[in-house]
């Protein structure tokens, strides 16, 4: 009788302490932080912040006569609140969100390389306070790129093209229009 009273109670004892791990729910509330005291006319003062990756590029296993090397490179975001000039003259202070992507790599073709090259996209957003929706003011995109001009080029000399580009777009403050230029700084074949 004292076996089968302790079996039992061996095999009751685990389910007990799962069932009572079991017992109620938490939650966790979360809210964006450009939310927070959205009854003031302006945007927060003070935000700083800051975050930084690395980036790290992962060959193929596909071997080929030309291929594109990669370093490790960098991934910053940068978001901050200042007081800037508007398209019509007033200023406000709005928050200003910053990235910018840089890797550094070389080409190689049948067993030479070339120079090393470090490819670049940056990238700033201007936008409203939390109390104007968040409404984008202005966008810019700085491209540096080094692309390949063919699978197979016939020679390390014409394998790549930099190409060096921005992208400028102006939004009208009530969003019915918006400008976008876009301007050529280079356009060259990079030196082996």
């Amino acid at each position: 009788m004292k076996k089968s009273y302790l079996c039992g109670l061996a095999l009751l004892a685990p389910a007990l302490l799962l069932t009572g791990c079991g017992g109620g729910t938490s939650s966790l509330s979360i809210s964006a932080n450009w939310y927070s005291n959205t009854g003031l006319s302006d945007s927060i003062s003070g935000t700083d912040e800051h975050l930084e990756y690395a980036v790290s590029f992962r060959s193929s296993d596909i071997t080929n006569t030309f291929k594109m090397e990669y370093e490790s490179g960098t991934y910053t975001v940068d978001l901050k609140s200042e007081r800037r000039e508007l398209a019509d003259g007033t200023t406000e202070l709005v928050y200003v969100l910053t990235s910018a992507l840089s890797v550094t790599g070389k080409y190689t073709l049948n067993g030479a390389s070339s120079a090393p090259f470090t490819d670049t996209v940056e990238c700033e957003t201007v936008f409203h306070n939390a109390r104007a929706q968040l409404k984008p003011v202005r966008s810019s995109k700085l491209f540096k790129s080094t692309v390949p001009n063919a699978q197979t080029p016939a020679s390390l000399e014409n394998a790549c093209t930099e190409y060096h580009y921005t992208f400028v777009t102006e939004y009208a403050n009530d969003l019915k229009s918006f400008k976008t230029i876009y301007t050529a700084l280079t356009q060259e074949t990079p030196t082996p």
